[in-house]
């Protein structure tokens, strides 16, 4: 659970600032984050435990009850970006666990907080992960797995992968086969690159960050077709044969991938190339719309593409789609970050409103190195704030 993520680390408190009108918390530094904390909590130089934002922490749990007055129903408080005064606070600071004061600095403790828990249980899970959880737990009407026959549980035993690809709806996941997911670091977690970025002048790509619904698509080296968003494998295709998930037929993904012309383009470059090929982009539509895309329809902005595994290049990515009648997100420039530039000034420069519709805020801006090689995200703080992030 969280393999893709570190949603909970050891780090360091490197500064503690005051908070104007504000007698009891201080504004603690965190890596590139800010966070409030108790006026005599902590002090500088002390080992933390920090939980980032978009997190879900059991408050059924001693260890976050801190957080209880913010739970829901069945007891997770999500963690959001919030304003004190002119500051703005994101995440939460804890006392490193005592079985754990021997671990380094930048220690993740994700699957330590996990660790034997599942469901209901579980101790900090990313919201996007927890909505589709909360979903089933809901719907009590839901059907239960049938159980696992002897010959089943032996077969996965011995293939463990087989198993991946049989569960989640009997739908086969792209990301089984080692397809990332699309979810780029957050600058505040890389101090170091974003200060090695500064003295090298590297020269970086610029683009608007979506708030969209996280596409996939994929073709292997034998041809076989694989959709998915996020969290869930919606179609699979293997010589006219397919499977796909009950939530596949009608939604975005499905409007998406027969509107453009997916699995055309998919067969083509392949074809081409000679190796698996991924498309990745963010749907706008639907009940999610903040881009205000028409009734019934559905856009889909393409920032990835990768063959063979790897990423192309944003010039070749650009000419790809040109040639698939694809659409890319919104480019905003090249850029190279000045040797003063300090990280909540870089963060602010995500601030604007959308290339995709003027009156809508945007949610931040992805920058990637020329060869697409590293990449990172610089997220809004009034997004957040304005969405309940």
């Amino acid at each position: 659970m969280n393999k893709e993520r570190s949603l909970a680390h050891i780090e360091k408190i490197t500064e503690i600032q005051p908070i104007e009108g504000k007698d009891r918390i201080v504004l603690a530094k965190v890596l590139g984050w800010n966070v409030v904390i108790g006026k005599d909590e902590f002090k500088i130089g002390d080992k933390v435990v920090y939980v980032e934002i978009d997190s879900r922490l059991n408050t059924n749990l001693e260890r976050f009850q801190a957080v209880g007055k913010d739970a829901d129903r069945f007891g997770f408080a999500h963690l959001k970006t919030r304003k004190f005064g002119g500051s703005y606070s994101q995440g939460i600071c804890f006392k490193v666990p005592d079985d754990c004061v021997r671990y380094k600095v930048g220690t993740d403790l994700t699957g330590y907080f996990n660790k034997n828990k599942e469901g209901k249980d579980v101790a900090i899970i990313h919201n996007e992960e927890y909505k589709e959880l909360r979903e089933e737990w809901a719907n009590r009407w839901k059907k239960k797995p049938a159980k696992l026959t002897i010959w089943k549980k032996i077969l996965y035993f011995l293939f463990p992968k087989k198993r991946n690809m049989c569960e989640k709806g009997r739908v086969p996941s792209p990301f089984d086969l080692g397809v990332k997911k699309t979810d780029e670091e957050r600058i505040q977690n890389l101090i170091e690159l974003f200060e090695n970025l500064k003295a090298r002048k590297v020269t970086l790509v610029a683009t608007e960050k979506i708030d969209g619904q996280s596409f996939t698509a994929h073709i292997d080296q034998k041809g076989k077709v694989y959709v998915a968003s996020r969290n869930v494998a919606l179609l699979y295709r293997r010589s006219g044969r397919m499977r796909q998930n009950f939530r596949y037929t009608g939604s975005v993904w499905h409007k998406a991938y027969e509107k453009y012309g997916i699995e055309d383009a998919l067969i083509a470059v392949r074809k081409i190339c000679r190796d698996s090929v991924t498309i990745q982009g963010e749907v706008l539509g639907g009940s999610n719309n903040p881009y205000r895309i028409p009734d019934g329809d559905v856009q889909l902005k393409v920032f990835n593409i990768l063959i063979g595994g790897k990423k192309v290049t944003y010039e070749e990515m650009k000419n790809l789609c040109a040639q698939h009648k694809l659409d890319t997100v919104p480019y905003l420039g090249m850029t190279i970050l000045r040797e003063d530039l300090t990280i909540e000034e870089f963060i602010a420069m995500s601030d604007g409103m959308s290339e995709l519709n003027r009156d809508t805020i945007r949610e931040g801006i992805v920058y990637r190195t020329t060869d697409y090689r590293t990449s990172f995200k610089a997220i809004s703080n009034k997004f957040l704030v304005k969405k309940g992030e």
